[in-house]
């Protein structure tokens, strides 16, 4: 019998998968409050060399949020 090998993700995937859980798990009850001109909840991500960045780190500031991924 032939063992598995690992399943090795890449960064930029993973990033991306790590994103779209969070949005999944947020709760419904705090999307749904959330009116046009509300501040935005606050969430943390890796970047590619696994450092966090927080979207409180940018508070007063412009983000754009660029979920790109190729395959």
């Amino acid at each position: 019998m032939t063992a598995m090998r690992p399943y090795r993700v890449a960064p930029g995937r993973a990033v991306l998968f790590l994103a779209a859980v969070m949005l999944l798990l947020l709760p419904a009850a705090a999307s749904a409050a959330l009116r046009v001109g509300d501040t935005a909840p606050n969430f943390s991500l890796p970047d590619t060399a696994g450092q966090y960045h927080s979207l409180s780190d940018h508070a007063g500031k412009v983000v754009l949020l660029n979920f790109w991924v190729s395959t």
